[in-house]
């Protein structure tokens, strides 16, 4: 990396502002990092550099330079009306001057840590981490992030493609899950929602790829137990079907999914979104499930109270989404919500509006104490932003809890009041 190649990366008035706080004098030395100096003054006039005009500027602006200082400006004008970086060298020379300058800070903070600084903490390190990923993703320009122009890519995306549902009424309601939708279930304990997660799970991972997983942040129940109720819900068989005939359990289940590991259940309670993080980088996943993001420990030096770190939470959850794969939570209705049908989007326990609005759809888990609907459940979706082009949308049904197979179908004869 020249000095050549740093003073180009900084051409135009927005990298200029992105990149120049990076750069430190014994990166670029004394002459370019006065170019560099002097580049902040021409952009506070001007959106763009002409280097002939620039150079012409810079002498006025140091008329008392000797010549032969001059020479050596002159000389760097010259090259730099000549040189012509491409995109990817661009993006290059940035990634390498965020991690020179995100290496110093860490260290710097490492280092105070280590000297018993009071003022200083891991998370401070950890911080820092965060704040070069976004960074780094940053540097590489917001072509990525603007949705195509292309009208028929939009509407091949819109209208193609994700993953079909088991339980006709989400079918109907929602149509297909695909990324980066973001889903979250609310129900009361006791309701059937880990039933619910490997009922749809076990169907989605069924139509995944090859190379794609489901994965499955558990910190509910026990982690062999979810995937005991993942494997009755894939094949629709009760317990004791499945102990009669182990060898042949297991090899329905591979035949099904494709591959033994195609649902992967990382089973931490105390687990953190940048543990999070490293699992979703390591094992590339077609569908995300938390059960549940609440319990999940993250955000909590940051945030003012529960209410907000749910939040918090939440919006990470949302960028997840877009990122790697569509994502199911399941999340517990308050009090108010106990005995009730038609479960609503305030009742969402420990959250407000913001929280909820990241979501694309809600799907509300209800249950009676009517010993007659011991089994029915009754589905609200009191959100749903999901289904493109019309259609059913914030609709209710109800469907039956076949706790013995781990799976809801859909149920007939039940009233639906209104």
């Amino acid at each position: 990396m020249t000095n050549l190649e740093v003073i180009a990366l900084l051409a135009d008035k927005d990298s200029y502002a992105r990149f120049s706080k990076y750069i430190k004098p014994h990166i670029v030395g004394d002459e370019g990092y006065q170019i560099i100096a002097d580049m902040g003054e021409w952009f506070d006039k001007y959106e763009d550099i002409d280097w002939t005009k620039f150079s012409v500027w810079f002498r006025m602006q140091h008329r008392m330079y000797k010549p032969e200082k001059m020479k050596i400006y002159t000389d760097i004008f010259t090259r730099l009306e000549e040189f012509e970086p491409d995109d990817d060298l661009k993006n290059t020379i940035a990634e390498i001057l965020i991690d020179q300058d995100f290496a110093t800070k860490i260290a710097d903070t490492s280092l105070r840590i280590a000297e018993g600084s009071e003022k200083d903490e891991m998370s401070d390190v950890l911080d820092l981490m965060e704040e070069y990923k976004n960074e780094i993703d940053y540097s590489k320009g917001m072509d990525s992030w603007i949705v195509s122009h292309d009208i028929e890519e939009t509407l091949t995306l819109a209208h193609t493609g994700g993953y079909e549902f088991r339980l006709e009424g989400l079918r109907e309601n929602l149509g297909r899950i695909k990324k980066p939708d973001f889903i979250v279930v609310e129900a009361r304990p006791d309701a059937g929602k880990t039933t619910f997660l490997a009922s749809e799970a076990s169907y989605i991972g069924s139509q995944l790829p090859e190379e794609l997983s489901v994965l499955w942040f558990n910190n509910e129940e026990g982690g062999f137990k979810v995937k005991n109720r993942i494997i009755q819900a894939a094949l629709g068989k009760t317990d004791a079907e499945i102990m009669a005939d182990v060898k042949g359990t297991k090899e329905a289940y591979e035949k099904l999914m494709g591959r033994l590991d195609k649902i992967q259940i990382i089973d931490r309670g105390d687990i953190s979104p940048r543990d999070i993080q490293l699992v979703l980088d390591d094992i590339p996943p077609g569908l995300i499930i938390f059960d549940q993001l609440w319990k999940v420990n993250g955000f909590g030096t940051k945030s003012s109270n529960e209410v907000a770190r749910i939040t918090s939470l939440y919006n990470w959850a949302r960028e997840i989404a877009k990122e790697y794969a569509p994502v199911i939570t399941v999340h517990q209705a308050d009090g108010s919500a106990e005995g009730e049908r038609w479960l609503t989007q305030n009742q969402l326990y420990l959250t407000k509006t913001a929280g909820p609005g990241e979501a694309d759809a809600i799907v509300g888990i209800g249950r009676t104490h009517n010993p007659s609907e011991e089994f029915n459940r009754f589905f609200n979706i009191p959100k749903n932003k999901m289904k493109v082009g019309g259609g059913s949308r914030n609709k209710r049904f109800i469907a039956n809890l076949d706790a013995e197979r781990a799976r809801f179908e859909m149920a007939t004869g039940v009233e639906i009041d209104e």
